[in-house]
């Protein structure tokens, strides 16, 4: 069975993304280091994200994405799962890539979990 990366060629970075990226990261440093991040959104942006966490010696992390084609996939190193296969444990926290984010923020919120506790956006000045 072939084991497919999704893994976008990051060859550069929108300049914005990564400061908003590194503004979040050393507001949740602690956060972080005691929790597994699980990246939602399989594409460009969260394959970035997942190299800005890896630039950060951070490799605690997990992908989930809406396409069913992409479960059972990587991202480099980093398995893709389910969204059903996200439970709310507290060792575990979800950083949303997608830039059209309010959907799957609605749909976190409706199964308990908390904006800013439990999962995170990183908006530019572009969003």
């Amino acid at each position: 069975m072939e084991i497919k990366n999704f893994a976008w060629p990051v060859t550069s970075v929108d300049k914005g993304d990564y400061i908003a990226f590194c503004n979040w990261f050393d507001e949740h440093r602690n956060m972080l280091s005691e929790n597994q991040i699980i990246i939602w959104g399989a594409g460009i942006r969260g394959t970035e994200f997942a190299l800005f966490l890896k630039q950060k010696n951070f490799t605690n992390i997990l992908f989930t994405d809406s396409n069913r084609q992409k479960w059972g996939g990587y991202i480099d190193e980093f398995p893709i799962i389910s969204p059903d296969e996200i439970s709310n444990e507290k060792a575990r926290k979800i950083l949303i890539s997608t830039e059209n984010s309010e959907t799957i923020e609605k749909e976190l919120e409706t199964g308990g979990y908390y904006r800013e506790q439990d999962f995170f956006t990183i908006k530019t000045y572009l969003y």
